[in-house]
């Protein structure tokens, strides 16, 4: 891909873990997590802004 664009690369199929933003560090210069992110937020009670917070606070561990 590189050698297409210069425009930065995104990733986000099936990255829901801290451990996945890990292996794709150096490869991609963005990752999309919304689809983790909401199943987050509705797999626990009360959800919304709490389990968000706590769900990229998790994330960003490896940034």
């Amino acid at each position: 891909m590189r050698a297409a664009t210069a425009l930065p690369r995104a990733l986000g199929f099936g990255l829901s873990r801290h451990e996945h933003l890990e292996a794709l560090r150096g490869r991609c210069e963005a990752a999309v997590v919304g689809s983790a992110l909401l199943d987050a937020m509705w797999s626990h009670p009360g959800g919304g802004a709490a389990a968000a917070a706590t769900f990229l606070r998790d994330m960003r561990r490896a940034a």
